[in-house]
């Protein structure tokens, strides 16, 4: 099986509003709106948010030119793929459409911030056109789908033993997926435990999470509990997470020793709204990579009163930053007000300048400049009118003038 000569990733960021600009450190969403679009000679499927897409190499570096960026931040004429989605910020999803010989790399948003997931087992290799004899069992394949369960799932059970290409085992798969009975479902489960191969793996796990219930759960649950592959375990939570099932994430969350794996688990939660979950998370968390991740969850779920919480009370300077930081990414006049009132409570100088950062973010001028016409501290004082200034609204340029005239 060939595989694409140069590895790519994609990734789902924010379009900045800086002109032609498309910057974006890898992993970091930049702020703005916009709409990604294009065409691709493959259908994928999918849904998510999408602002823009760029192309990194395995190296982390944007590869030029890839979308064109107008100044309103659309997208277009994006290469081989498609992205859709409505920008709300940075939400859950993955980007959809990759064509054959790219590996696709799936961003999910957390909050402001990408987690970029390793997500080969998204991207289809690019392989040979099928042989006669490909082809001629891919149509028996197709054609089983017709069949009563009783006789094609032994068919594809014994199909599914035997030495075939991977194109012709996903589609027996998919066509086992499809009867929906435990009998098919016993089958793809006794794949999807196979661990000799992970790529594949993964897409087995795919086709199982197609099988709702119960056993379903337990059978995801063993997987995970049986490998160390990281894809492996990331596609599990991801699809108990699509299962609503916070239970079995909040578990996978407090037993893994990964860090990377147990803060992508946290991430979850965000997207699952699971507010109650992640509190009591943040709460007996040490580490400060998985509390990282509960703040971001947190913001993901809009919960402002949790992040506020902490930004006033945490002993880690380093987590009240970010919790003030996630505040400031939320739309909603409940966030002003949150930051506004840290603003009165906070002692520490970089943190205030936090504050009036995430006020900035807001474009919240009327309360930069209520705090600005109260600071008696001339380095705060002076931020505040500096972060006034880079805004063109009508009550930014009266207070400037106004402040010429005295």
């Amino acid at each position: 099986m060939k595989t694409a000569s140069r590895t790519t990733t994609w990734l789902r960021v924010a379009v900045v509003t800086l002109g032609m600009a498309l910057l974006a450190l890898p992993g970091v969403a930049q702020s703005g709106t916009g709409k990604g679009k294009g065409t691709s000679s493959k259908a994928g499927k999918g849904k998510g948010v999408a602002d823009a897409v760029i192309v990194l190499d395995k190296d982390g570096y944007v590869v030029p030119p890839t979308p064109v960026v107008t100044h309103s931040g659309v997208v277009v004429g994006i290469p081989q793929g498609v992205v859709t989605g409505v920008a709300d910020g940075v939400a859950e999803g993955i980007s959809v459409g990759v064509v054959s010989g790219v590996r696709a790399g799936v961003a999910v948003g957390v909050g402001n911030t990408i987690t970029v997931v390793d997500a080969s087992e998204w991207a289809e290799p690019q392989s040979a056109p099928m042989t006669t004899d490909e082809e001629v069992k891919m149509m028996a394949l197709n054609g089983l789908r017709r069949a009563s369960p009783d006789e094609a799932v032994p068919v594809l059970d014994r199909f599914l033993r035997e030495k075939h290409t991977d194109r012709l085992r996903e589609r027996a798969l998919a066509v086992l997926s499809g009867f929906g009975n435990a009998a098919a479902r016993d089958v793809v489960a006794r794949v999807a435990r196979d661990g000799s191969d992970p790529r594949f793996q993964v897409r087995a796990i795919r086709y199982l999470a197609r099988f709702e219930g119960e056993e379903t759960r337990k059978i995801l649950m063993e997987i995970y509990g049986s490998t160390t592959n990281t894809n492996v375990k990331r596609t599990i939570i991801r699809t108990l997470g699509g299962a609503q099932d916070v239970a079995s994430v909040v578990s996978l969350a407090r037993g893994e020793q990964e860090s990377a794996v147990r803060s992508y688990a946290i991430s979850q939660l965000g997207a699952m709204n699971a507010t109650v979950e992640l509190r009591e998370l943040y709460r007996t968390q040490v580490d400060v990579e998985a509390r990282t991740a509960a703040i971001r969850a947190l913001a993901n779920a809009r919960e402002v009163t949790a992040l506020a919480d902490i930004a006033r009370s945490e002993q880690v300077s380093v987590l009240r930053r970010e919790a003030i930081r996630r505040v400031s990414t939320i739309d909603a006049e409940e966030a002003s007000k949150a930051l506004i009132a840290l603003y009165g409570t906070e002692k520490d100088t970089e943190l205030r300048k936090e504050i009036l950062r995430g006020l900035s973010r807001q474009r919240n001028i009327t309360a930069l400049i209520a705090l600005a016409r109260q600071e008696t501290d001339p380095d705060l004082r002076r931020y505040a009118v500096a972060r006034i200034a880079e805004s063109k609204s009508k009550e930014a340029t009266e207070f400037l003038a106004e402040l010429l005239s005295k």
